[in-house]
């Protein structure tokens, strides 16, 4: 099931909002019996109830986890030369010059990560971080050997 899936994922192509908490919501409420549910994002959803779903979901008893997906350029904001950001969720752009904010980009994203790792914490959810350099073999491999490991 693991290549069927992966494969119907790598077809698809990502457009308007993202809409997890109401995605995981449906999911809750059609699968009542105990399930693993694994959810890929990048956590830059700005639905303020993502982690109320998530929370609803360990509630219900669901093994949940999330693998949190971010390019490894999110981390360091390597960028020198003044550059158009674009948001992937919404319709806003942000013209930059990336050396003028490094350090406070990566001060926030820090932050942001270890917000991230802790409230999904609270919440019982299982969380792994996975950069898009790692192949994705390797990086589910590492996952589920953790999972394993944590049985």
């Amino acid at each position: 099931h693991l290549l069927e899936m992966l494969t119907r994922l790598a077809a698809l192509t990502p457009q308007g909002p993202t809409g997890t908490a109401r995605a995981l919501d449906e999911f809750a409420g059609r699968n009542r019996r105990r399930a693993v549910t694994i959810v890929m994002s990048d956590l830059f959803d700005p639905d303020p109830n993502l982690f109320v779903a998530l929370r609803r979901l360990c509630a219900r008893r669901h093994d949940v986890a999330v693998l949190h997906l971010l390019d490894p350029l999110e981390l360091s904001f390597p960028y020198e030369n003044p550059t158009l950001f674009v948001s992937m969720e919404d319709e806003r752009k942000l013209f930059v010059h990336p050396r003028t904010l490094r350090q406070t980009y990566v001060e926030q994203m820090a932050k942001f990560l270890d917000d991230i790792e802790r409230r999904l914490s609270e919440c019982g959810v299982d969380y792994q971080r996975i950069l898009t350099d790692e192949p994705p073999a390797q990086a589910l491999g590492r996952f589920l050997r953790g999972r394993e490991r944590r049985g």
